[in-house]
């Protein structure tokens, strides 16, 4: 089974690719972002450890986590980031890795792991290559803009806050255009060629063995 991570800054489109992986190519997608949620839930231990150390503010009035309160405190606070970042990404990964084993058992070809902070967060120990999904910062701040209302402030920081597209490039093997002008049939294309070729260097390497 060859593991995937599809990884980007806000606005880039990443779940838009995923889609087009899955529904195109029946390729199955981890959705890091979700499988984190679900982990945040009562009753769950990263809940429980959230709370404790954040402290019981961050529990709203219906007993889940108050995901609002909690952003609003560790946007602009390193510190903080740093003690949810190393309750919440531990935890999740375990979770991916083990949908993963699930996957392999299944005989699953590819598996795509959709993740912000893949380049990060140590992703590279399970992902056989980590891929960017790319789009200018003029379109990825239009995206924001338009689907999720952001005001210009919002936009400068939370670009200020992730890490650099020029950073991820380095960090990454593969590259996934997803401009503006990039019609959902390029993506699919796109993914086609990169798999196809994947294929291709796994078959030479195995009739070389």
């Amino acid at each position: 089974m060859y593991v995937i991570g599809l990884t980007g800054c806000a606005g880039s489109g990443k779940s838009f690719v995923c889609q087009c992986a899955q529904q195109s190519l029946g390729i199955p997608v981890i959705d890091s972002d979700y499988e984190c949620r679900c982990l945040q839930e009562p009753g769950q231990p990263v809940f429980d450890e959230i709370v404790r150390v954040f402290g019981p503010s961050c529990v709203a009035a219906d007993g889940t986590l108050d995901r609002a309160y909690l952003a609003s405190i560790v946007f602009n606070d390193e510190a903080l980031l740093r003690k949810l970042n190393e309750i919440t990404h531990p935890a999740t990964i375990a979770r991916i890795r083990q949908l993963l084993e699930e996957y392999r058992k299944k005989g699953t070809e590819f598996v795509f792991v959709e993740s912000a902070l893949a380049a990060e967060a140590g992703y590279k120990s399970f992902c056989d290559e980590l891929w960017l999904v790319y789009a200018s910062d003029a379109t990825r701040a239009e995206r924001l803009h338009t689907t999720r209302g952001y005001s210009d402030e919002k936009i400068a920081s939370v670009f200020a806050s992730q890490m650099k597209q020029s950073e991820m490039f380095d960090c990454c093997e593969r590259v996934i255009d997803n401009e503006s002008s990039v019609p959902r049939a390029g993506i699919v294309k796109q993914l086609i060629f990169h798999l196809t070729e994947i294929r291709r260097r796994l078959q030479r390497a195995k009739e070389t063995t």
